[in-house]
């Protein structure tokens, strides 16, 4: 039977006779909403507006624009879901007496009431046709191009497969925020992680150890690396970028004076340059931007110490770190060292005997660029005091440090709430903060009074003063 309030809000606004009131008392709401739009041929919009107050369900602005995801799929007539995050699932209806599913899940559900022509729209645009399409189907199969392109689509930078004990929790991070993709069942999770070995060049006999392969196919370049876990093998991808497709300098989200300082550091033929900041800043970004910049700009012989190596770099002379076989950070800059390179790139310097070959090369005329995982530069000045290595030698060798963060920008539509312009992640993507520090030579014994000493003398470009000078730029017209 019609509830009372749907009809009677017909008849008041003369959508429907009152003579005629009694006719329409026998049918179901969403038969009398359906009626009203295509037989007596009330707008959608007219009728939002006016059901809108007298509707006991909270339905959100769509927007005009509507997300769509690898969860898009039809649930019943009259509703789709079209996306699901880690903590909400999306609904489009355009009529609002339509059932609801049977929630699966104790994710908090979004309902949209959008117009009946927006919803044919969802009908006649399948997800498929608003993605990318890549020839990676003979290569990699179906299932492993499906999950890599809808990563890709969703500008996620890792997927994360986590063992459960009943199968397994794909996430995919994105602007550094991890969102469930979908949860496999151990009959699903084991075939695709043979096939993600196997395609990675792993050894799929090899379930207590972690390995550390690659992904390569046409527009794809991916780290792929396992690790033996509590219910079986965990498993992460990593996206990484292509020689072609190296960030420029100038092009990673440092201001002009962040980047005019640094393009003075790089240009030292001796030293050490160090780039930090926390997991996931951007480090290798801006390592591989400076490396980008010296080999365009000049003729030198470069090599580089990586553990993995990320990037392909034509011009670069390239080694991998092992150290199962022994082959540690230490004892590749030695082996370098007898290469007679002009710049030296180690991917971290994580012990005192990498400090002190670093420092020593960069203090003999060699130009080294490295990474720490510092937060400040304070915080790296006494970073390389912790492993006990001479600070003449740190005062003589260093000649400069950029520290780096990301940031979330706030969607401004919804403002970190969650909408369809943000895709319900509430941000838009990360925006980098950089401070950098260029010292003259150190005159005195480092220890940390003389450090907080020597930062108070105005040769740090702080995190602060970047972030006022970005704020003003983008706030005047």
């Amino acid at each position: 039977m019609c509830g009372s309030i749907l009809l009677d809000v017909s008849v008041s606004e003369g959508w429907i006779p009152s003579k005629e009131k009694d006719l329409y008392a026998s049918i179901s709401e969403h038969q009398l909403y359906e009626l009203l739009l295509d037989r007596f041929h009330v707008s959608d919009q007219h009728l939002m507006r006016t059901l809108a107050p007298h509707h006991n369900t909270l339905f959100r602005p769509s927007h005009h624009r509507l997300f769509l995801d690898n969860s898009f799929r039809r649930w019943g007539e009259g509703c789709y879901q079209i996306y699901e995050t880690a903590y909400s699932i999306g609904y489009a209806l355009f009529n609002p007496y339509t059932s609801l599913p049977t929630p699966l899940s104790q994710k908090e559900r979004h309902l949209y009431w959008i117009s009946k022509k927006s919803f044919l729209r969802l009908e006649e645009s399948p997800i498929s046709s608003k993605k990318p399409s890549y020839s990676w189907k003979k290569t990699f199969g179906p299932t492993i191009t499906n999950l890599l392109v809808e990563a890709l689509y969703k500008k996620a930078s890792d997927i994360h497969f986590f063992t459960l004990d009943s199968g397994c929790r794909c996430d995919f991070r994105i602007h550094g925020e991890l969102y469930t993709h979908q949860i496999l069942s151990q009959s699903e999770w084991r075939p695709l992680l043979n096939r993600l070995k196997f395609h990675g060049n792993l050894d799929l006999s090899v379930h207590l150890k972690p390995q550390d392969g690659r992904l390569m196919e046409q527009n794809l370049s991916c780290r792929i690396s396992t690790l033996p876990s509590l219910h079986g093998e965990d498993l992460v991808i990593r996206f990484t970028r292509s020689a072609d497709t190296l960030t420029k300098l100038s092009k990673i989200g440092m201001s002009d004076i962040v980047l005019e300082k640094t393009r003075q550091m790089i240009k030292h033929t001796a030293g050490l340059i160090l780039v930090t900041g926390p997991t996931g800043s951007g480090k290798t970004t801006t390592l591989y931007s400076i490396l980008d910049t010296i080999v365009s700009t000049s003729r030198r012989v470069i090599v580089t110490l990586e553990d993995p190596i990320e990037r392909d770099i034509p011009s670069v002379r390239q080694s991998q770190i092992n150290r199962l076989s022994g082959y540690g950070f230490s004892e590749g800059l030695r082996a370098v060292l007898r290469q007679d390179p002009d710049i030296i790139l180690i991917g971290e310097i994580r012990d005192k005997e990498t400090a002190q070959t670093a420092l020593e090369a960069a203090y003999t005329g060699h130009l080294v660029l490295s990474s720490l995982h510092t937060s400040t530069i304070r915080d790296s000045l006494l970073r390389l005091l912790s492993f006990d290595v001479d600070p003449f030698l740190i005062g003589q060798s260093l000649r400069g440090m950029i520290t780096q963060r990301l940031d979330p920008i706030i969607c401004h539509n919804c403002q970190g709430r969650g909408c369809s312009i943000c895709q319900q992640a509430g941000i838009l993507g990360r925006q980098a903060f950089h401070s950098c520090f260029q010292p003259h030579v150190f005159k005195f014994a480092l220890d940390s009074q003389s450090i907080d000493n020597y930062l108070n003398q105005g040769f740090v470009w702080t995190f602060k003063d970047d972030e006022n000078l970005k704020r003003s730029l983008t706030s005047n017209p």
